[in-house]
């Protein structure tokens, strides 16, 4: 799965040249793939909320597929995980620092990877709302916590 092994490889050169890395998202849709990067605050009901706006954004966007990136702290790791209407593959490496190596790369379990971040992807029936489009048109203009690249 080159999308996700692409997210991997990013990573890991975020990581090496100590960059922090931002969780993102790329997100196919019809159009094209749109990556959003997400900060993550420690504010729980904040975090949730972006994350709401994210899947939003897939929603309206009639997304098919995404792939999310983001470094863990414990373990000390990076994940990326592609989520896609008929597959779920998420793959974590983890990291040695001083100096900077990674570990082999081991896929995980749909159980070890959990409900949140699969249950994203909206349902191919999912309606949308007039007032999510509008949301979405306000995260693009004022980039609400978001950043696209």
């Amino acid at each position: 799965m080159q999308a996700l092994e692409e997210a991997m490889a990013f990573s890991r050169e975020m990581i090496k040249d100590d960059h922090e890395l931002v969780p993102r998202f790329d997100i196919t849709c019809e159009d094209g793939v749109t990556t959003i990067f997400v900060q993550v605050p420690d504010d729980i009901k904040a975090r949730e909320e972006r994350m709401s706006l994210v899947q939003t954004y897939m929603k309206v966007k009639l997304a098919t597929s995404f792939v999310f990136a983001t470094e863990l702290a414990e373990p000390d790791a990076h994940i990326a995980a592609y989520v896609g209407r008929d597959q779920v593959v998420c793959m974590l490496q983890h990291i040695k620092r001083n100096p900077v190596s990674f570990g082999s790369v081991e896929q995980l379990s749909r159980d070890q990877m959990g409900k949140d971040i699969p249950g994203m992807l909206p349902c191919k029936t999912d309606a949308v709302s007039r007032l999510e489009v509008a949301e979405v048109e306000a995260i693009i203009r004022h980039n609400d916590g978001l950043r696209f690249g």
